[in-house]
């Protein structure tokens, strides 16, 4: 868009004058280059404007002003026209390029950028508020993030974070994705969304407890499966609304692990006068879930109780030794917890072995603590 601007002084009030037209027929000859090159623009495009000023009655030298707003004059002639013309009268200002001014814009941005961002460090908190709307000309959707906060002295504070385009349909996909790309820009994602420090968890095939772990912090991110399919094309193993019922049901029965796993293995208090207890939980667990109406869940727990069998069917001495020892428990703990683990013969069995050793340990303690008595007296008979 260009201005062109001529003056033209009259001598004579009367517009039919010879002098006057012979006078604006000299000065105006670059003027109608600069007219002929409008009127060609002026009929392919209607974004141009003339203006005129009527010269005034009241004054013997009048001044006529004619405005050309359009498009840049295409011929070299109208060019050097309204080059001369502007630089006569904006001897003062100096002129400036489309890069010079486009630096100049993108330095000033990146300096209020910066120091946004170390006011937006200070923050704990901010509210976010979009607004979507189309623009009726451009056919064109735009979307504008607004950041609001409360500062130190409780003052109101909103900042223009984002302005950007949208193209159509306008999914929420599209609108999440560029909120999230608007916060990690500024770095203020935790601080709008306060998310703790939660990350998915990889199991070890040999250890129950690490797989509940998995499974328990992949229940908490349920929802962000579906929507990471919706984004990656190549995710096509997300879990359905079947898996996830059974990750729960399996959660359930590893859960009890967990806690046993963490009491057996603690390392601030004693932990032999818990094995039995702690077993015994486990027994009663997997004699119930055989009984299960899921088919999934009976045929998992069925194999689990075969391993147990296997390694806690018969009684260890040293665990029921220790519990009986522990004066809160006594064998009253064995008689509590054997049936839970045994048949009701091989109860009577196990606990006649327990008692037996018992009794061999407290004879082997009765001979050595005489055996001592006796070695002391002797010692005093012989000071005597």
């Amino acid at each position: 868009m260009f201005v062109s601007t001529k003056t033209e002084k009259n001598t004579s009030l009367d517009p039919s004058s010879s002098s006057s037209q012979q006078h604006a027929g000299t000065d105006s000859q670059p003027l109608a280059v600069v007219a002929r090159s409008a009127a060609a623009r002026r009929r392919s495009s209607s974004q141009q404007l003339a203006v005129g000023a009527r010269p005034c009655s009241n004054s013997p030298s009048s001044t006529r002003c004619s405005f050309t707003i359009g498009p840049p004059p295409t011929t070299a002639a109208a060019r050097r026209w309204v080059q001369y013309d502007a630089k006569k009268r904006n001897a003062r200002v100096a002129r400036m390029t489309r890069n010079t001014a486009k630096t100049y814009c993108i330095n000033v941005y990146e300096s209020e950028k910066k120091k946004l961002k170390s006011l937006l460090k200070n923050i704990n908190k901010i509210c976010l508020t979009m607004d979507c709307w189309k623009s009726k000309n451009q056919k064109i959707q735009y979307m504008v993030i607004t950041g609001h906060w409360i500062d130190e002295s409780w003052q109101l504070q909103k900042r223009v974070l984002n302005f950007v385009h949208i193209p159509p349909p306008r999914r929420g996909l599209e609108i999440a994705n560029a909120i999230w790309r608007c916060l990690e820009d500024w770095g203020i994602e935790m601080k709008q969304l306060n998310l703790p420090d939660k990350k998915l968890v990889v199991d070890c095939w040999t250890r129950w407890n690490s797989t509940y772990e998995m499974l328990a912090a992949a229940i908490k991110f349920k929802n962000v499966f579906p929507r990471f399919a919706d984004r990656e094309p190549h995710y096509d193993i997300c879990p359905s609304a079947e898996d996830w019922t059974k990750v729960e049901k399996v959660c359930l029965v590893l859960e009890l692990f967990r806690t046993v796993t963490h009491i057996i293995f603690g390392s601030d208090y004693p932990t032999s006068n818990l094995f039995h207890i702690e077993v015994s939980r486990v027994k009663v667990l997997l004699d119930k879930k055989t009984l299960e109406n899921d088919i999934f869940i009976r045929d998992m727990v069925v194999r689990m109780k075969s391993k147990f069998d296997k390694y806690w069917g018969e009684t260890n001495l040293l665990m029921s030794i220790a519990v009986v020892m522990d004066p809160r428990c006594k064998l009253r703990a064995l008689e509590f917890c054997f049936p839970r683990l045994y048949s009701s013969e091989t109860v009577e069995r196990q606990n006649a072995t327990v008692r037996k050793t018992l009794y061999e340990l407290y004879y082997e303690y009765v001979a050595i603590f005489n055996k001592e008595g006796e070695s002391i007296g002797e010692g005093q008979r012989n000071n005597l």
